[in-house]
Protein backbone atom coordinates (compact mmCIF):
# COMPACT_ATOMS: atom_id res chain seq x y z
CA UNK A 1 0.00 0.00 0.00
CA UNK A 2 1.43 3.41 -1.09
CA UNK A 3 2.65 5.56 2.06
CA UNK A 4 -0.11 8.52 1.80
CA UNK A 5 -0.01 12.00 3.18
CA UNK A 6 -3.18 13.58 3.85
CA UNK A 7 -2.92 18.03 2.58
CA UNK A 8 -5.45 19.99 4.76
CA UNK A 9 -5.79 23.36 5.09
CA UNK A 10 -6.10 25.54 8.21
CA UNK A 11 -8.11 28.75 5.90
CA UNK A 12 -11.43 27.98 3.77
CA UNK A 13 -9.38 29.47 1.03
CA UNK A 14 -5.71 30.34 0.41
CA UNK A 15 -4.39 28.36 2.91
CA UNK A 16 -1.46 26.95 -0.01
CA UNK A 17 -2.74 23.41 -0.47
CA UNK A 18 -1.96 22.92 -4.08
CA UNK A 19 1.53 24.32 -3.69
CA UNK A 20 2.68 22.44 -0.74
CA UNK A 21 0.82 18.95 -2.10
CA UNK A 22 2.39 19.68 -5.76
CA UNK A 23 6.22 20.49 -4.27
CA UNK A 24 5.81 17.26 -2.12
CA UNK A 25 4.84 14.75 -4.72
CA UNK A 26 7.86 17.15 -7.30
CA UNK A 27 9.78 15.90 -4.56
CA UNK A 28 9.09 12.54 -4.41
CA UNK A 29 9.11 12.47 -8.38
CA UNK A 30 13.15 13.55 -8.61
CA UNK A 31 14.07 11.26 -6.38
CA UNK A 32 12.62 8.44 -8.69
CA UNK A 33 9.60 7.52 -6.95
CA UNK A 34 6.41 6.32 -7.85
CA UNK A 35 4.10 9.49 -6.62
CA UNK A 36 0.32 9.99 -7.71
CA UNK A 37 -1.76 12.99 -6.55
CA UNK A 38 -5.23 12.72 -5.53
CA UNK A 39 -7.40 15.78 -4.63
CA UNK A 40 -10.76 14.04 -4.57
CA UNK A 41 -13.11 16.92 -4.66
CA UNK A 42 -12.43 20.53 -6.09
CA UNK A 43 -13.67 23.47 -6.99
CA UNK A 44 -12.86 26.44 -8.70
CA UNK A 45 -14.87 29.84 -9.87
CA UNK A 46 -15.38 30.65 -13.42
CA UNK A 47 -14.65 34.16 -13.16
CA UNK A 48 -11.28 33.62 -10.84
CA UNK A 49 -10.17 30.71 -13.16
CA UNK A 50 -11.71 30.99 -16.85
CA UNK A 51 -8.01 30.25 -18.32
CA UNK A 52 -7.79 26.81 -16.48
CA UNK A 53 -11.94 26.14 -17.45
CA UNK A 54 -11.10 26.87 -21.11
CA UNK A 55 -7.74 24.86 -21.12
CA UNK A 56 -9.46 21.71 -19.36
CA UNK A 57 -12.25 21.72 -22.01
CA UNK A 58 -10.18 22.25 -24.78
CA UNK A 59 -7.16 20.28 -24.24
CA UNK A 60 -9.19 17.32 -22.24
CA UNK A 61 -11.96 17.31 -23.08
CA UNK A 62 -13.31 17.49 -19.40
CA UNK A 63 -13.86 20.14 -16.61
CA UNK A 64 -11.15 20.60 -14.39
CA UNK A 65 -9.87 23.56 -12.40
CA UNK A 66 -6.71 25.22 -11.74
CA UNK A 67 -5.44 22.52 -8.97
CA UNK A 68 -6.40 19.59 -10.80
CA UNK A 69 -4.75 20.76 -13.77
CA UNK A 70 -1.57 22.00 -11.69
CA UNK A 71 -1.00 17.95 -10.38
CA UNK A 72 -1.10 16.93 -13.88
CA UNK A 73 1.12 19.08 -15.27
CA UNK A 74 3.99 18.24 -12.23
CA UNK A 75 3.46 14.48 -12.18
CA UNK A 76 1.68 13.84 -15.65
CA UNK A 77 -1.47 12.53 -14.48
CA UNK A 78 -4.47 12.76 -16.20
CA UNK A 79 -6.59 15.67 -14.41
CA UNK A 80 -9.57 13.00 -14.38
CA UNK A 81 -7.54 10.73 -12.20
CA UNK A 82 -6.17 13.23 -10.21
CA UNK A 83 -9.61 14.96 -9.30
CA UNK A 84 -12.85 12.54 -9.81
CA UNK A 85 -15.17 15.29 -8.63
CA UNK A 86 -15.09 18.55 -10.05
CA UNK A 87 -17.21 21.62 -9.35
CA UNK A 88 -17.36 24.89 -11.18
CA UNK A 89 -19.35 28.00 -9.61
CA UNK A 90 -19.83 31.51 -11.21
CA UNK A 91 -21.34 34.77 -9.35
CA UNK A 92 -24.71 35.52 -11.03
CA UNK A 93 -25.59 38.29 -12.96
CA UNK A 94 -27.11 41.06 -10.17
CA UNK A 95 -29.39 42.17 -12.50
CA UNK A 96 -31.30 38.83 -12.37
CA UNK A 97 -31.18 38.63 -8.51
CA UNK A 98 -33.85 41.01 -6.38
CA UNK A 99 -31.39 43.51 -4.83
CA UNK A 100 -28.22 43.83 -3.44
CA UNK A 101 -28.59 41.64 -0.18
CA UNK A 102 -29.77 38.88 -1.52
CA UNK A 103 -26.79 38.87 -4.36
CA UNK A 104 -24.56 38.88 -1.47
CA UNK A 105 -26.25 35.77 0.21
CA UNK A 106 -26.20 34.05 -2.91
CA UNK A 107 -22.44 34.43 -3.85
CA UNK A 108 -21.28 33.07 -0.86
CA UNK A 109 -23.52 29.75 -0.88
CA UNK A 110 -22.11 26.86 -3.00
CA UNK A 111 -25.69 25.51 -4.36
CA UNK A 112 -26.51 29.37 -5.49
CA UNK A 113 -23.44 29.20 -7.46
CA UNK A 114 -22.47 25.91 -8.46
CA UNK A 115 -22.88 25.93 -12.57
CA UNK A 116 -21.24 22.98 -13.85
CA UNK A 117 -19.79 19.59 -12.33
CA UNK A 118 -18.11 16.29 -13.45
CA UNK A 119 -18.76 13.26 -10.69
CA UNK A 120 -17.37 9.82 -11.12
CA UNK A 121 -19.83 6.71 -12.27
CA UNK A 122 -19.37 3.01 -12.00
CA UNK A 123 -18.61 3.50 -15.86
CA UNK A 124 -16.10 6.21 -16.10
CA UNK A 125 -17.55 9.88 -15.51
CA UNK A 126 -20.27 12.71 -16.45
CA UNK A 127 -20.71 16.00 -16.47
CA UNK A 128 -24.03 17.77 -15.30
CA UNK A 129 -25.18 21.64 -16.11
CA UNK A 130 -27.11 23.27 -12.72
CA UNK A 131 -29.47 24.49 -15.07
CA UNK A 132 -31.04 26.95 -11.79
CA UNK A 133 -27.97 28.77 -11.84
CA UNK A 134 -27.23 28.42 -15.49
CA UNK A 135 -30.07 31.06 -16.38
CA UNK A 136 -28.78 33.65 -13.60
CA UNK A 137 -25.36 34.00 -15.41
CA UNK A 138 -24.00 37.15 -17.04
CA UNK A 139 -25.27 36.67 -20.51
CA UNK A 140 -21.24 36.49 -22.27
CA UNK A 141 -20.37 33.65 -19.50
CA UNK A 142 -24.02 31.85 -19.47
CA UNK A 143 -23.26 31.60 -23.65
CA UNK A 144 -19.46 30.30 -22.49
CA UNK A 145 -20.72 27.10 -20.18
CA UNK A 146 -23.68 26.48 -22.38
CA UNK A 147 -21.11 25.59 -25.41
CA UNK A 148 -18.86 23.84 -22.73
CA UNK A 149 -21.79 22.05 -21.54
CA UNK A 150 -22.46 20.88 -25.24
CA UNK A 151 -19.00 20.09 -25.67
CA UNK A 152 -18.99 17.87 -22.38
CA UNK A 153 -22.50 16.03 -23.47
CA UNK A 154 -23.62 17.65 -19.83
CA UNK A 155 -27.04 16.17 -18.44
CA UNK A 156 -29.12 19.05 -16.57
CA UNK A 157 -29.95 18.72 -13.02
CA UNK A 158 -30.42 21.02 -10.22
CA UNK A 159 -27.79 22.21 -8.30
CA UNK A 160 -29.37 20.78 -5.29
CA UNK A 161 -29.65 17.61 -7.01
CA UNK A 162 -25.70 17.62 -8.31
CA UNK A 163 -24.68 18.54 -4.58
CA UNK A 164 -26.52 15.71 -3.11
CA UNK A 165 -25.19 13.58 -5.55
CA UNK A 166 -20.84 14.90 -4.41
CA UNK A 167 -22.09 13.96 -0.80
CA UNK A 168 -23.94 10.70 -1.68
CA UNK A 169 -22.14 7.11 -0.17
CA UNK A 170 -22.43 6.15 -3.79
CA UNK A 171 -19.86 8.58 -4.66
CA UNK A 172 -17.70 8.11 -2.03
CA UNK A 173 -17.05 4.82 -2.42
CA UNK A 174 -16.23 5.61 -6.05
CA UNK A 175 -13.67 7.97 -4.71
CA UNK A 176 -12.56 5.28 -2.48
CA UNK A 177 -12.13 2.96 -5.49
CA UNK A 178 -10.02 5.72 -7.36
CA UNK A 179 -7.78 6.27 -4.43
CA UNK A 180 -7.39 2.00 -4.25
CA UNK A 181 -6.21 1.94 -8.26
CA UNK A 182 -3.89 5.11 -7.55
CA UNK A 183 -2.13 4.02 -4.51
CA UNK A 184 -2.02 0.36 -5.86
CA UNK A 185 0.74 1.55 -8.73
CA UNK A 186 2.38 4.27 -6.40
CA UNK A 187 4.95 4.44 -3.61
CA UNK A 188 2.81 7.46 -2.15
CA UNK A 189 0.02 9.31 -2.86
CA UNK A 190 -0.19 13.28 -2.02
CA UNK A 191 -4.52 13.52 -1.13
CA UNK A 192 -5.70 16.82 -0.98
CA UNK A 193 -8.73 17.63 1.13
CA UNK A 194 -11.33 20.30 -0.40
CA UNK A 195 -11.49 23.91 1.28
CA UNK A 196 -11.17 24.01 4.86
CA UNK A 197 -12.35 20.10 5.24
CA UNK A 198 -10.24 18.55 7.27
CA UNK A 199 -10.53 14.88 5.25
CA UNK A 200 -11.49 15.77 1.87
CA UNK A 201 -14.59 12.56 2.47
CA UNK A 202 -15.31 10.29 5.00
CA UNK A 203 -14.35 6.69 2.92
CA UNK A 204 -13.18 4.03 5.20
CA UNK A 205 -10.47 2.76 2.75
CA UNK A 206 -9.00 6.39 2.32
CA UNK A 207 -9.41 7.39 6.02
CA UNK A 208 -7.76 3.89 6.73
CA UNK A 209 -5.08 4.62 4.36
CA UNK A 210 -3.25 7.94 5.53
CA UNK A 211 0.20 7.68 7.41
CA UNK A 212 0.50 11.54 7.96
CA UNK A 213 -1.43 14.71 8.01
CA UNK A 214 -0.17 18.05 7.17
CA UNK A 215 -2.53 20.95 8.04
CA UNK A 216 -1.24 24.40 6.50
CA UNK A 217 -1.74 27.85 6.76
CA UNK A 218 0.30 30.64 4.53
CA UNK A 219 3.78 30.42 6.30
CA UNK A 220 3.72 26.93 8.57
CA UNK A 221 2.99 23.55 7.76
CA UNK A 222 2.16 21.17 11.22
CA UNK A 223 2.71 17.51 10.64
CA UNK A 224 0.96 14.81 12.77
CA UNK A 225 0.48 11.15 12.53
CA UNK A 226 -2.31 9.57 10.74
CA UNK A 227 -3.65 7.92 14.03
CA UNK A 228 -3.49 11.08 15.38
CA UNK A 229 -5.82 12.03 13.11
CA UNK A 230 -8.36 8.77 12.99
CA UNK A 231 -8.19 9.19 17.03
CA UNK A 232 -9.67 12.84 16.50
CA UNK A 233 -12.24 11.82 13.85
CA UNK A 234 -13.42 8.95 16.44
CA UNK A 235 -13.84 11.26 19.07
CA UNK A 236 -15.84 14.08 17.00
CA UNK A 237 -17.80 12.47 14.86
CA UNK A 238 -19.37 14.44 12.15
CA UNK A 239 -20.03 14.27 8.16
CA UNK A 240 -17.90 17.10 7.44
CA UNK A 241 -15.11 18.06 9.78
CA UNK A 242 -13.47 21.22 9.50
CA UNK A 243 -10.22 22.12 10.64
CA UNK A 244 -10.33 24.47 12.19
CA UNK A 245 -13.36 23.27 14.41
CA UNK A 246 -10.73 20.22 15.13
CA UNK A 247 -7.63 22.06 15.24
CA UNK A 248 -7.46 22.45 19.32
CA UNK A 249 -8.46 18.17 19.25
CA UNK A 250 -5.15 17.54 17.02
CA UNK A 251 -2.83 19.00 19.63
CA UNK A 252 0.80 19.96 18.90
CA UNK A 253 2.25 18.86 16.18
CA UNK A 254 4.47 15.80 15.78
CA UNK A 255 7.32 18.61 14.16
CA UNK A 256 6.44 21.87 12.33
CA UNK A 257 8.20 22.92 8.76
CA UNK A 258 8.60 26.75 7.91
CA UNK A 259 7.29 27.22 4.31
CA UNK A 260 9.07 30.20 2.55
CA UNK A 261 7.24 33.09 -0.47
CA UNK A 262 8.36 32.27 -3.67
CA UNK A 263 7.75 33.29 -7.13
CA UNK A 264 6.83 30.07 -8.88
CA UNK A 265 5.94 27.04 -7.97
CA UNK A 266 9.36 25.28 -9.31
CA UNK A 267 11.19 28.05 -6.61
CA UNK A 268 8.62 26.47 -3.64
CA UNK A 269 9.44 23.06 -4.32
CA UNK A 270 13.03 23.61 -4.13
CA UNK A 271 12.57 25.15 -0.47
CA UNK A 272 10.35 22.54 0.47
CA UNK A 273 12.46 19.71 -0.92
CA UNK A 274 15.17 20.32 1.69
CA UNK A 275 12.77 20.51 4.39
CA UNK A 276 12.48 17.29 6.82
CA UNK A 277 9.26 16.47 5.51
CA UNK A 278 10.32 16.80 1.50
CA UNK A 279 13.57 14.90 2.86
CA UNK A 280 11.19 11.92 3.98
CA UNK A 281 10.05 11.42 0.24
CA UNK A 282 12.97 9.62 -0.60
Amino acid sequence: MAYTILVAGLLAFDSGKTWLGASLAACASRRGVRVAAFKPVGAFNLWLGYHHFVEGVERYGLLAGGDALTYSKVLNMNPANVNPVALATAFPDPLQLPGASYYLSVVGDLAGTLVLARLPTARGEEHLVAVDNLEKLPPRLRAAVRDAAAKLHARTAESREILALVSSDRVAGLLDESYARISSSSDVVIVESFNDALVPYTGPRLLSSIDLLVVTAPGRALVYSGDRLRRVLEAFPSPRPRTGTLFSALGRPAWAEALPPARSLEEYADSVCETRLGRLLG
